[in-house]
């Protein structure tokens, strides 16, 4: 899920990447804002324990084309073509302040540590109260400039509950309530040790129970590749395996250049991609892998 504290007036053209990495997920998010004011965008993570280590950020702002790069793993038909991160001192009252490129980051362990945040970076409770399924989550959250611009990659890597699946946090509140449909304009792209066994699970549909108890990643093992999904509300297409590797059209650095993706990739294993458009149930996606 991806939650802003304030209204914001456009969302689009959403990128998210997921890498497995033993205990580890690696999550890359990328999109495009239009907002009249500073806002922060809050990703609740299904992390292992609620303690302030749980979360790495990683400063991508040096790779500004990641996303543009890892689309190259996906060739069109001819005929189609057309540094480190600065970490700033807090109080002891206060959560951790990082300066992750263009942007201020701090990870939040619990709910209950929200109340450590400035002031016009938190959530209202009622909002809070209508997402019970974050209860036990972490939250990862990034302080944004006003303006209409893309947002260069935000990247971190948390300890994962869930060693099994990939989680995507594609649900999403733009304008303080939790609508039960949203309007989609989203890429994922995966990466897993077998990559010829990828499936993805948003629950049934229709209709849908927004819930990861019910419809989380344990109860789908069963993977289904290559398989086109609709609903009558928007679409979500199969997930496809880029036929080039990363290593080829990525930026992994040289002798004397260090890695542009700073890890977070895998140059050798294939990437997979799946787009979600138009009107879907608002919820996350997991996938098993």
């Amino acid at each position: 899920m991806c939650i802003f504290s304030h209204d914001v007036q456009q969302v689009s053209n959403t990128k998210i990447y997921a890498r497995l990495n033993g205990d580890r997920q690696h999550l890359v998010y990328e999109m495009r804002l239009t907002s009249e004011s500073d806002v922060a965008m809050i990703l609740p993570l299904p992390t292992q324990l609620p303690s302030t280590d749980q979360v790495s950020f990683v400063n991508l702002s040096g790779y500004d084309g990641f996303f543009r790069d890892m689309d190259r793993c996906f060739p069109q038909p001819m005929e189609m073509r057309s540094k480190g991160v600065a970490v700033a001192r807090a109080s002891p009252r206060n959560l951790m302040v990082h300066r992750v490129g263009a942007f201020d980051a701090s990870f939040v362990p619990a709910l209950a540590d929200f109340h450590r945040l400035d002031l016009r970076f938190r959530l209202p409770e009622d909002v809070w109260k209508q997402l019970p399924l974050y209860s036990d989550f972490g939250f990862a959250v990034f302080q944004l400039r006003s303006g209409d611009m893309r947002i260069h990659p935000m990247a971190l890597s948390f300890r994962t509950r869930n060693s099994t699946a990939l989680f995507f946090p594609t649900a999403h509140v733009h304008d303080g309530s939790v609508h039960p449909v949203a309007q989609f304009d989203h890429s994922l792209y995966a990466q897993a040790e077998r990559p010829n066994n990828v499936g993805i699970r948003r629950g049934d549909d229709p209709p849908v129970a927004n819930s990861i108890a019910e419809y989380g990643p344990s109860k789908f093992r069963k993977p289904f590749w290559l398989r086109r999904l609709f609903s009558r509300h928007g679409s979500i297409s199969e997930w496809v395996h880029g036929s080039v590797l990363p290593c080829d059209v990525m930026n992994f650095g040289n002798s004397i250049m260090s890695d542009k993706t700073k890890g977070l990739v895998d140059p050798l294993t294939p990437v997979a991609r799946c787009k979600l458009a138009g009107p879907l149930p608002n919820q996350d996606t997991w996938l098993p892998v």
